[in-house]
């Protein structure tokens, strides 16, 4: 569904916002990395005006590629060893739930609403299972590793990456609002350019490594 009106697209600084940083201006999407592709910018087909009515079980059929790739990324996350992430304890479960909800759809609205909450969610979750994959990676390629263990109170870095990031974006996760979505995904996409680009010098990973130890 294409991204509408996004009242903060024209900033161009970083501001602080409940403690997070407010990505005015998102990162570049990169045809080579399917993770900063935008969940608002998934082609929903629409009901032509010029057209018969469409009902729903055809705009299903035609959205069918769609709803494929949605359900194939949910299974490679699902594959991924993020701690947390998806939710669901058991494999196949998100799937069955995001099955189940589009197939509750009511009308046309409601399913493509739906499908593009489906897509917006999920993409979430990817961000925070790379960006738990980059504070993962990163700790374990520290020359004082041992002496972290041997000050830290945890025994599991994954599982505090997902409690640190999960604390990090708790202030906008509600997301009831367009707004609260575009500052969440942004600020997820700007910690994994900032952990990308500087490594364990990095405000996101420095923090972290100040929470592992404290």
């Amino acid at each position: 569904m294409a991204r509408k009106g996004n009242p903060i697209s024209f900033l161009r600084d970083i501001e602080l916002l409940n403690g997070l940083p407010l990505v005015c201006e998102c990162m570049e999407s990169s045809s080579s990395s399917s993770w900063t592709e935008s969940s608002f910018e998934i082609n929903v087909l629409l009901e032509s005006s010029e057209e018969a009515p469409t009902t729903l079980s055809n705009l299903r059929a035609q959205n069918a590629d769609v709803e494929a790739e949605l359900f194939s990324r949910i299974r490679a996350l699902e594959s991924e060893l993020a701690h947390g992430i998806p939710p669901q304890l058991n494999h196949g479960e998100y799937e069955n739930l995001v099955r189940e909800n589009l197939g509750n759809s009511i009308n046309l609205n409601h399913y493509r609403n739906s499908l593009s909450d489906e897509f917006f969610e999920l993409q979430i979750l990817e961000f925070k299972a790379r960006l738990q994959d980059v504070l993962f990676q990163t700790m374990l390629s520290e020359p004082r590793l041992e002496h972290i263990f041997n000050v830290s109170p945890y025994s599991d870095i994954r599982a505090e990456a997902f409690n640190f990031i999960e604390d990090k974006v708790e202030p906008v996760s509600n997301m009831r609002y367009n707004y609260e979505k575009y500052i969440l995904e942004g600020t997820l996409m700007y910690y994994i350019k900032d952990i990308e680009q500087n490594g364990n010098q990095s405000l996101i990973y420095r923090e972290f490594l100040s929470h592992f130890t404290d």
